[in-house]
Parts: structure tokens; C-alpha cells; sequence
């Protein structure tokens, strides 16, 4: 599982992941239920919270970019299979 923060400025766009919310692709969290994130803009941060973040950056395993995108691509496939595209 894999959450994402994402700020949707096209109702299609919105329609679209409402239609995954109801076939459980996707839960939709509402903004307050999301803990702050550092990387996003917002108050600043106290220097103890940003190396705390930085600490968990490093530890938080990684995978290359070639196994990302070939990922996301059989993800995407299954999602706009999904919906029908």
C-alpha cells in the first residue's frame, strides 16, 4: 500500500478516482485524516522534526527507476482495465 497526497483541479479527474474509490481500487482519505507532510508547503519546521524526516527518508528502502515505472505501468494497465478504457 502506497498513500499519496494530491491536489485534483479537474472535476473529471476527481470523477475518475471517486469511480476507483467505489470499485476499491483506491481509498479516498479525507485531508484531516493525513499526518502533515515536510515536503509539502505548510508551516515551517522545527530543526529536530526536519532531521527526524530526514532519518526516515534514509531509512525507507528504495528501488530503482526501472523497476518504478515497470510498476506503475502494469498498475496503470490494471486500473484502465478496470474502469472500462
Amino acid at each position: 500500500m502506497h498513500t499519496l497526497t494530491l491536489e485534483i483541479s479537474d472535476t473529471r479527474a476527481l470523477l475518475t478516482l471517486q469511480q476507483l474509490a467505489k470499485k476499491k481500487a483506491i481509498k479516498i482519505i479525507a485531508s484531516d485524516e493525513v499526518d502533515d507532510s515536510l515536503s509539502l508547503p505548510g508551516t515551517p519546521v522545527s530543526m529536530a522534526a526536519f532531521k527526524q524526516w530526514i532519518a526516515n527518508a534514509e531509512a525507507t528502502p528504495t528501488i530503482s527507476l526501472k523497476t518504478a515505472k515497470s510498476e506503475w505501468g502494469h498498475r496503470r494497465k490494471r486500473l484502465l482495465h478496470g474502469l472500462g478504457k
